[in-house]
């Protein structure tokens, strides 16, 4: 297709500490495309020449998508209430007066009037979406993040697990069952 799809380069072996038990060598391959595949492989040289290559590792560089790109918001119709069928114990006068239709395209690249939307969907077809609403705007959020220490006594496998958790989370906690209960 006439595109350059081999490249290589070499790398100067350098080791920390005396044995090379331990040791490792590390290149950052920059410049790739979001979302494009790519086979990686190493190969060790000394003076006899390059050895075989390592088992090829397929790897595809993606980030977080942007955002969903201009969501509004619309008051539901009755004609949207008979084509999405919803199945609410509401009448239909009552779900029109108390709901509001949601909607949005999906993140695209667009850097024009300022946008800082520069990934899109980050290199990956975006499965889902999250869609929260609140009381308070969310100018007032501030989200907190904490270590989670988790210790269990069976362990995953039988084993003694302890340690931290890492990740990300989102925790939802309903407060709204007791009046001694605030977040």
């Amino acid at each position: 297709n006439g595109e350059e799809s081999l490249w290589s380069t070499e790398v100067i072996a350098s080791y920390s500490g005396e044995s090379n038990e331990n040791a490792f060598g590390e290149f950052v391959i920059d410049s790739l495309h979001l979302g494009t595949q790519y086979f990686v492989r190493v190969s060790a040289h000394n003076s006899a020449g390059y050895g075989r290559p390592s088992t090829s590792v397929p790897a595809k560089p993606m980030t977080r998508p942007d955002p969903p790109y201009e969501p509004t918001l619309s008051s539901v119709s009755r004609e949207y209430i008979e084509i999405a069928h919803t199945d609410s114990e509401l009448s239909d006068s009552a779900l029109i007066g108390t709901s509001l239709l949601v909607s949005w395209q999906p993140p695209r690249i667009d850097s024009s009037d300022g946008r800082p939307d520069l990934v899109g969907d980050g290199g990956d077809a975006v499965s889902s979406y999250l869609v929260e609403w609140s009381r308070l705007s969310w100018d007032n959020y501030n989200p907190t993040i904490v270590d989670i220490s988790i210790t269990t006594s069976s362990g995953v496998g039988g084993s003694n697990a302890s340690g931290l958790l890492t990740g990300s989370f989102r925790i939802i906690i309903d407060t709204t069952l007791s009046s001694n209960t605030a977040v």
